[in-house]
């Protein structure tokens, strides 16, 4: 700023000291003489207003000079014939042009607060660069990417002196660097097994795609729809870094595929159902083994006995039985991949 806080603080002082006079005290403390005063003590204030504004930047205090001014000509044209109400006029326009300084001031201390937030976050993209590059993870780069484009934008709010965005975007920036700094290192295996789920889940959408084909099933369309919107919505949180949200989307998008899979599963579409099961357990076999959770290779093999018991019975013809134990299978496995941390 160009100007001393302390020499501010007094000039607001004495215009509020001022400004507590009634107008018939003042005129009776001066008349005319007083009046004169009045409004040369606001041209003064309006001038270090205008002074101020010139560096400042901020919409709010312009307007507030520019209303300021308004009183202030409108003081001058009833000074002559209407002196009280000149008096209520250089009034507040003295008012408007301090609340103007005060804007201009509180600006000043928010942008000094958003270039500190956005040189904190550059100073993390900057250190991100380097880890990186080591990780060879292409959802790391993702993330990072991204999060280096809300950076961008924040910049580009900053500049246009619309600060709230810009601190808005750069923070949320800043979160999701830290998060991906912690993946870049022991948690690169968080980011392993998500990829992973993602594959499957995609691998398991497309399978279940195929079957709705055939179905004809009004509630298996929309329980899929809803499916590949939770699939859409944990693909964004992933690239957004938000790894718990991506995968409660990823488990959901997979419940919903199951239930499409359950209404579709009718006599002529069992061994397909079968069929993309066995592919799910193949899939998951060596993710659960090197998980080392017992429990979760207990279900799974389990899992692997329904399944043979499902197959048996479809050889047979006997639907009914082969229905109940695929959804026994598919439950003991879903089971033993959220054990094991899939």
């Amino acid at each position: 700023m160009k100007y001393g806080l302390m020499k501010l603080a007094a000039v607001i002082l004495a215009a509020t000291f001022i400004l507590s006079i009634s107008p018939s005290e003042t005129f009776a403390q001066g008349g005319g003489g007083r009046l004169d005063q009045e409004i040369s003590g606001t041209d003064d204030i309006i001038s270090r207003a205008q002074s101020i504004m010139e560096t400042c930047g901020n919409a709010r205090g312009r307007e507030l000079l520019k209303l300021a001014l308004k009183f202030q000509d409108q003081a001058m044209s009833e000074m002559g014939q209407h002196p009280l109400m000149s008096y209520r006029y250089t009034r507040q326009a003295r008012q408007r042009a301090l609340e103007a300084i005060k804007a201009c001031q509180q600006s000043d201390e928010n942008e000094n607060l958003v270039q500190r937030q956005l040189e904190l976050t550059d100073d993390l993209i900057s250190r991100l660069s380097e880890s990186l590059a080591t990780l060879n993870r292409p959802m790391a780069e993702s993330i990072y990417n991204a999060s280096r484009d809300q950076q961008r934008r924040a910049w580009e709010f900053y500049h246009n002196h619309q600060y709230r965005p810009a601190l808005r975007l750069s923070r949320q920036a800043e979160k999701t660097l830290r998060r991906l700094a912690e993946f870049s290192g022991a948690g690169e295996n968080v980011l392993g097994k998500l990829e992973q789920q993602l594959r499957q889940t995609e691998q398991i959408m497309e399978r279940t795609g195929d079957l709705l084909l055939d179905c004809g099933n009004d509630e298996a369309d929309k329980l899929f729809d809803q499916a590949q919107e939770s699939l859409d919505r944990a693909q964004a949180a992933a690239i957004a870094g938000d790894l718990d949200k991506a995968e409660n989307s990823l488990r959901q998008a997979q419940r919903l595929s199951n239930k499409v899979q359950d209404l579709c599963a009718g006599e002529s579409s069992l061994e397909r159902v079968l069929k993309q099961l066995q592919s799910e357990m193949e899939m998951a076999s060596g993710p659960i083994r090197d998980s080392g959770n017992s429990r979760a290779l207990r279900l799974f093999e389990e899992a692997g006995e329904y399944l043979s018991h499902a197959r048996n019975a479809c050889d047979k013809n006997d639907t009914e039985k082969c229905a109940a134990n695929l959804k026994a299978a598919q439950l003991n496995l879903e089971k033993a991949k959220r054990l094991a941390g899939l």
